[in-house]
């Protein structure tokens, strides 16, 4: 009972000195300590003598061998880490490198927190359709606007999508969401096919008929900008055939005169690209219009389009 009661006494005492966490690679301090109680190297306040031996062996063993992948730090808004854990060691969620259970617990409740505040805060769509809602095989609904083409809602599996058959080669269009001229953003999947060398060209629209185009042109290798019928910017970009892939357009207003285009493609199931594969400074005002996405079938394969959105977006400053 003694021993039980000294030990507590022991934990209560280090915990409540240690002033700054321990660095991770050291590992967990002393379970067993003296109870005496003295000044701690490294600025980590008052402890016993146990625990300043632990400590200065650590510093002088990182001053002879700096550590080797230090694990990042966690965010500030998190606060500290629990300080009395469990003495098993496991990998830690996020990417933070191994540590106790407790430690585990607490990084993934804090992930998960963050991924609910980012969901919370996200803006609200002005528009968004999976195709689920509409009928296969029947007319698109009142919310679309075909320009031109055979495009037509398919099933495959429990999976809906509008399609655009392989022929004729035209370039054929669809308008959707609602009529805006900046800080807007428009997103969608698109799945096309290739026979043999011949390549499809898809995309994605802003501002009507007349305005941006985002375009993976498969024969040229290029992610293309248009406005209206003009390239205004391209990147190199290779397509891969029978692949999903993502895109995204947004129109921002900047401070002045000035209107910024950023457009990026990415492969379903790759990670989404952190920055703008291409931007673009208008200097004359977009006209108002709907979204939209394109399709050429250059290739003599179908075109597939599914999950369209339409969402708000900030003025950059």
């Amino acid at each position: 009972m003694r021993i039980t009661f000294c030990l507590l006494l022991t934990l209560i005492v280090c915990t409540s000195a240690a002033r700054k966490p321990f660095p991770r690679h050291w590992g967990s301090p002393p379970a067993i300590q003296t109870q005496d109680y003295i000044p701690l190297p490294g600025g980590y306040g008052h402890g016993s003598s146990t625990l300043a031996h632990w400590i200065q062996r650590n510093l002088d063993r990182d001053k002879r061998t700096p550590p080797v992948n230090v694990p990042k730090p966690f965010p500030a808004h998190w606060g500290s880490p629990p300080r009395i854990q469990t003495r098993d060691y496991r990998p830690l969620p996020g990417g933070y490198g191994r540590g106790s259970s407790t430690l585990a617990r607490w990084i993934q409740g804090n992930l998960d927190r963050d991924a609910r505040a980012a969901k919370n805060s996200a803006p609200k769509p002005l528009f968004v359709s999976d195709f689920s809602q509409e009928k296969p095989g029947g007319e698109l609904s009142e919310k679309f606007m075909v320009l031109n083409g055979e495009f037509a809602v398919k099933a495959e599996g429990n999976q809906q999508f509008l399609e655009l058959p392989g022929n004729p080669v035209h370039t054929f269009g669809v308008l959707f969401g609602p009529t805006e001229s900046h800080n807007v953003a428009v997103k969608a999947r698109i799945l096309g096919a290739n026979q043999k060398r011949r390549l499809p060209a898809f995309g994605i629209g802003l501002n009507g008929v007349g305005g941006y185009r985002l375009q993976v042109s498969g024969g040229k290798e290029k992610l293309e900008l248009y406005r209206q019928d003009e390239v205004v910017a391209f990147v190199p970009y290779k397509w891969l055939p029978g692949r999903w892939h993502w895109m995204t357009l947004q129109v921002r207003k900047l401070a002045g005169d000035v209107w910024r285009v950023e457009g990026k493609v990415w492969v379903e199931g790759r990670a989404n690209p952190a920055g703008w594969m291409i931007t673009y400074d208008d200097k004359e005002e977009p006209y108002a219009g709907k979204a939209s996405i394109w399709g050429l079938p250059y290739s003599g394969q179908p075109t597939r389009f599914d999950d369209l959105s339409v969402t708000p977006v900030g003025r950059l400053k």
